[in-house]
C-alpha cells in the first residue's frame, strides 16, 4: 500500500483527537507529498488551522482548498525560501504553534540528478539543512514564547540518512526543549521501505504486515498526538509508525 492511497483513505478528516489542538495554528512543509496530506489532514481534523507548503504550490493549493487552510511555496533546502515562507506564514498565522516538515522527498530531486554517491551525499545532506534551516527560522520565535512544537517526519530503516536525520532532530530538542519548545521525529515505512522487519535484531522472512486500512488512521493519529500537550515527557525521541518492520 503506498502513502497516495492512505492519503486517499483520510479524506473527510476523521480524527481520534478532534478538537484537541482547537486554536492552535500549524505549518505541514511537504504537504504535497502524500503523507504530508495525512497529516495535514489530521491536523486540520484535530482542530487546527493549517498552512499547507509545498514546492508544488497548486497541490498544495488543492489540499488547502480542501481542509480549509492556506497554501505557500516552499523550498525546504533554501534559506532564502524559508525564510520567505516564516514571513508570510507570520501574516496568516500570527504566531505558529506547531511546524511539521515531511523530510527525504523534499530533498530527492537531487538524488534523480545526481544518481549515486553523489546524489546520496547531496540528499542526506540537504534533509540535515533543511532541518537546520526550519529551526533557525521558526525555532527562535517558539523559544520567545516558551512553547510550541516541531515534528520531523522521515523513512524508517537503517541507514546513514535517516539516522542523520533522527540525530539532527535530537540536536534541535536539546537546543529547543529547555525554552519549552517539543521536538520530535516521527519515523515512518515510506513507499519504497523494505518489506522484512526485524525481529530481535534478526531479519525474518514474512512480513508483518498491519492492517493496512487502519495506516492512514495511526499515521494521522501519532502526528496529531505528538502535537498534543499530552506528549510532553517525550520529547526528543522518535516513534516509529511502520507496521512493525523496523521495530
Amino acid at each position: 500500500m503506498t502513502f497516495a492511497s492512505l492519503a486517499e483513505a483520510t479524506r473527510g478528516g476523521h480524527s481520534p483527537l478532534m478538537g484537541d489542538l482547537a486554536g492552535q495554528a500549524a505549518i505541514v512543509t511537504g504537504a504535497g507529498t502524500s503523507c504530508g496530506a495525512v497529516i495535514a489532514r489530521a491536523l486540520a481534523a484535530a482542530g487546527a488551522r493549517v498552512v499547507v507548503a509545498d514546492r508544488d504550490v497548486e497541490r498544495a493549493a488543492r489540499l488547502a482548498s480542501e481542509i480549509g487552510g492556506d497554501a505557500l511555496e516552499v523550498d525546504p533546502c533554501s534559506d532564502t525560501s524559508v525564510g520567505g515562507l516564516a514571513y508570510h506564514a507570520a501574516d496568516l498565522l500570527d504566531e505558529v504553534d506547531i511546524l511539521v516538515n515531511i523530510l527525504d522527498a523534499a530533498c530527492r530531486p537531487a538524488m534523480a540528478a545526481h544518481p549515486g554517491a553523489a546524489g546520496f551525499d547531496q540528499t542526506m545532506t540537504g534533509n540535515v539543512e533543511a532541518i537546520s534551516l526550519m529551526g533557525r527560522h521558526f525555532g527562535p520565535g517558539m523559544k520567545a514564547r516558551g512553547r510550541g512544537t516541531i515534528l520531523n517526519v522521515i523513512p524508517s530503516g537503517d541507514n546513514a540518512r535517516t539516522d542523520a536525520m533522527t540525530a539532527a532532530t535530537q540536536a534541535m530538542a536539546a537546543d529547543l526543549s529547555p525554552h519549552g519548545v517539543r521536538v520530535y521525529a516521527l519515523r515512518l515505512m515510506g513507499d519504497d521501505a523494505p518489506r522484512l522487519p526485524r525481529t530481535r535484531g534478526f531479519e525474518v522472512a514474512v512480513p508483518m504486515d498491519a492492517d493496512a486500512s487502519a495506516l492512514p488512521r495511526e499515521l494521522g493519529a501519532a502526528a496529531a498526538f505528538l502535537c498534543t500537550e499530552a506528549a510532553s515527557i517525550p520529547t526528543g525521541r522518535a516513534l516509529h509508525v511502520d507496521g512493525a518492520r523496523f521495530t
